[in-house]
């Protein structure tokens, strides 16, 4: 086997590592494996049996991969690096490290485009604090409790993140369609951008939480509505006990303009003390005319 467990991982990191040495400290580097050890039971039988896999070559150790990305550990404790192939998601680290850091998501360190390509798509390489148990955050799982209480909890959770989704939905379909029409043409672009931060200045949050009630408005009154609508429950996320830091970061990056409007339940885990966090973004939406000009970052 060659170097990486993914094919895909394998082509694009192999001619790059050499340049990320002279870019990053050397316990950035992802971790390698000489050998695989696998343990499995046949049939009902318990007994444990254990197959060792040794490799040719070292070979990468992955966390994990999806459609767009592959998360590597690192030399340095707590760190990852991830390859990545969704440009909204590198826009978005590149805007996150103009900012403050804040809780509720993953701390970005650094990101660098590649000059390469996955399936027709940029690729970028970029470092990230680590998170544990993404996908099982919730409140009755890592309290072991499931009294109803705990069940509430969990349920709040649950309506807080699909409802804050309901209402980001229709401000990325109108931001985005309108932004890229606008590409080519920054200070168009910061004009759109301008009336967007507007209309989320000026409106209210509304009354009527439902997916219908959005619907009953257009264009950029809808928009601002959404958007403080989405703001009000990022604060309704700090009252709930295994939401409040989450909450925080959507609130964040709301009031420096941009939205996250794609986290759920399978893009949260746990940070090292336990609390959630935000471990991707999602869809990234910036509606502030300070991000009129495209993420600018580092090529190597």
């Amino acid at each position: 086997m060659g170097l990486g467990e993914t094919p895909w991982v394998e082509r694009s990191l192999k001619p790059v590592l050499p340049v990320l040495r002279r870019h990053v400290p050397a316990s950035w580097l992802p971790r390698t494996l000489t050998e695989r050890v696998e343990e499995y039971t046949v049939g009902f039988d318990p007994t444990k049996h254990r197959t060792t896999t040794v490799f040719k070559h070292p070979v990468i150790e992955e966390y994990g991969c999806g459609s767009y990305g592959c998360v590597m550990p690192t030399h340095e404790q707590g760190l990852v690096m991830k390859l990545t192939s969704d440009p909204s998601e590198a826009a978005f680290i590149a805007r996150a490290l103009e900012l403050d850091d804040t809780v509720g998501i993953v701390t970005y360190k650094k990101i660098f485009a590649l000059n390469a390509t996955f399936k027709r798509r940029p690729l970028f390489v970029l470092w990230r604090t680590e998170a544990q148990h993404v996908g099982a955050w919730q409140y009755t799982t890592t309290h072991a409790d499931t009294t109803p209480y705990a069940r509430n909890v969990q349920r709040e959770a649950d309506t807080l993140l699909r409802t804050f989704k309901e209402w980001a939905h229709p401000v990325h379909v109108y931001v985005k369609k309108q932004a890229q029409a606008r590409r080519h043409d920054v200070e168009d672009q910061r004009t759109f951008l301008a009336s967007v931060w507007r209309a989320y200045e000026n409106a209210e949050p509304a009354q009527d939480q439902s997916v219908a009630a959005v619907q009953r408005l257009t264009g950029l009154a809808r928009v601002g509505v959404a958007l403080r609508t989405c703001l009000y429950i990022s604060q309704e996320m700090q009252g709930n006990p295994s939401l409040y830091n989450v909450g925080a970061a959507l609130g964040h990056y709301l009031e420096h303009g941009i939205l996250l409007a794609d986290v759920h339940s399978n893009n949260i885990g746990l940070d090292d003390e336990g609390e959630a966090v935000i471990t991707d973004p999602g869809h990234a939406v910036e509606f502030h005319p300070r991000w009129a000009e495209p993420a600018q970052i580092p090529v190597i």
